[in-house]
């Protein structure tokens, strides 16, 4: 479902999630999971020790916090794949931005 936009509501409550998740898994690290919105999609990027920005993702908002679709980013490419379902950690991809981050973390290890 496309909409115009993310509303406001979602995209804090994406923030909370994102940033829940950094505080459990990055604690003590300066890599964190950071977001960027964009009209009706999440892009999802790692910053690394390093300061450097990787893509991860794009989501697609999809009418509820728990209902969007995914796009994994391909190095290969150099672009987000929404038909791209084969790779490690795609049993996480279930419309939830958490099982898009551990999706491609896996995919991507540091």
């Amino acid at each position: 479902m496309s909409t115009k936009g993310i509303p406001e509501s979602i995209r804090v409550e994406a923030k909370q999630i994102i940033d829940n998740y950094n505080s459990e898994i990055y604690q003590f690290s300066k890599i964190k999971v950071i977001a960027r919105f964009k009209n009706d999609e999440l892009f999802l990027g790692r910053r690394e020790e390093n300061g450097k920005i990787s893509p991860m993702a794009r989501l697609t908002y999809g009418g509820a916090i728990d209902n969007w679709d995914f796009a994994i980013y391909r190095w290969s490419i150099e672009d987000y794949d929404p038909d791209e379902d084969f790779f490690p950690g795609s049993e996480h991809v279930n419309g939830t931005i958490r099982g898009a981050i551990k999706a491609t973390e896996l995919a991507y290890p540091l």
